[in-house]
Order: structure tokens, then sequence, then C-alpha cells
């Protein structure tokens, strides 16, 4: 299953056919996807990892088209939390959780950040 997603992904930002270059809406739904399937198996380091490398690649690609946002985007301190958290680092995974919340404006990104900044406190 994780191999269709990385597929479905692949094809959405370098599509094989058509008039597009790219499937934007293909590249979020693979996304969408993946999010859904981590929902599920949360300990998982496969979906994690694949997961971790669509939201990169994402981000990269943009920055590489000239928007700054992966510099400033609420993944990248999403991502450096959720790994230091597995490396033990509870203090700084705290503070990148609540930069990320800060940052994100999607509401339920921001309500999924902010649970996982409380659950490190002793708040959730």
């Amino acid at each position: 299953m994780l191999h269709v997603l990385y597929l479905m992904f692949n094809e959405g930002y370098a599509a094989t056919s058509g008039r597009d270059a790219s499937r934007p809406e293909l590249t979020a739904e693979a996304i969408r996807l993946t999010r859904a399937v981590h929902r599920s198996l949360p300990e998982d380091a496969e979906v994690t990892g694949l997961l971790a490398l669509m939201l990169l690649t994402e981000d990269v690609l943009a920055a590489l088209e000239g928007d700054d946002r992966m510099a400033r985007h609420h993944r990248l301190a999403g991502l450096r939390a959720h790994f230091r958290e597995l490396a033990g680092q509870r203090e700084a995974a705290l503070a990148d959780y609540v930069l990320a919340a800060q940052r994100a404006t999607s509401l339920p990104e921001r309500r999924y950040l902010e649970s996982r900044a409380a659950r490190l406190a002793g708040h959730g």
C-alpha cells in the first residue's frame, strides 16, 4: 500500500502523461491518504518516513520554484519536533510543536500540533 501511495505522489509532482508537468491534486490526495494511514498506524516507522518524505519534497519543490515557505513552514518545525521527540529531547520537541502550531494555517493541523505539545507538556 505504501508503494502505491508513493507512486501516486510521484505521478502528482512529475506527471508522466497529459498536458501538465505536474498534477498538484494527485500529490495532495496522496498526502491526504498517507496521513490517514499514519493516523491508523502512528508507530509505524515506514508510514512516518513516507509522510515526512512527501511533505519535505513538496516544500523543497516549492522552494526551488522561488517560494521561501520551506524555511518558515510549520511542517519543517513539526517534523523537527517529531524527530526530537523520538530522540527523547522532550523540551526541544515541545518548543518545536508550539512553533509549528503557531505557523500552521490549517485549523486541523494546528489542533494536532497543539495536542502533541500539550501531551509533551503533561496536559494531554
